[in-house]
């Protein structure tokens, strides 16, 4: 891995820690990297050590759970706005659904519905993404196609 990455990778180990107000035994832990290994990443001159391929797959792991977990929050989340709209739309009249059928592209909707059911399986995703040829418009810039 080049320093660049590496200091990067390091910087960002330092802000996740200092978010979550984490000592470095903490952190090391947190990574199961023994403390005396993990301190020693942090040291300038010619005491410093770089994690090995082994500790950068454990550490790069870390942060894509970490990533994984805060995009499935934002997807709970969105889940919650858009029972509370779908709510309105089951419970209102047939005329105040006909109105937001006309204002929702009925194949956006399409989309992204069989797509939160492709969350649960991979096997299912992995078929559903080969087959699947739309992709969500509603959002595009003007002039875009």
């Amino acid at each position: 891995m080049d320093p660049e990455t590496m200091d990067k990778m390091l910087e960002d180990i330092d802000h996740y820690a200092f978010l979550k107000n984490l000592t470095r035994k903490e952190m090391a832990d947190k990574l199961n990297i023994p403390l005396g290994t993990f301190k020693k990443w942090f040291l300038k001159g010619k005491d410093r050590r770089e994690p090995t391929v082994s500790h950068i797959k454990t550490i790069r792991e870390f942060f894509d759970i970490l990533e994984a977990e805060k995009r499935a929050e934002k997807i709970r989340l969105l889940l919650i706005l858009v029972n509370e709209e779908l709510t309105w739309f089951r419970e209102g009249s047939r005329g105040k659904r006909d109105c937001f059928r006309r204002a929702i592209d009925q194949g956006d909707a399409g989309y992204v519905s069989s797509l939160l059911i492709m969350l649960g399986e991979e096997d299912k995703f992995e078929r559903w993404s080969a087959l699947t040829t739309h992709r969500y418009k509603s959002f595009k810039k003007a002039g875009e196609t």
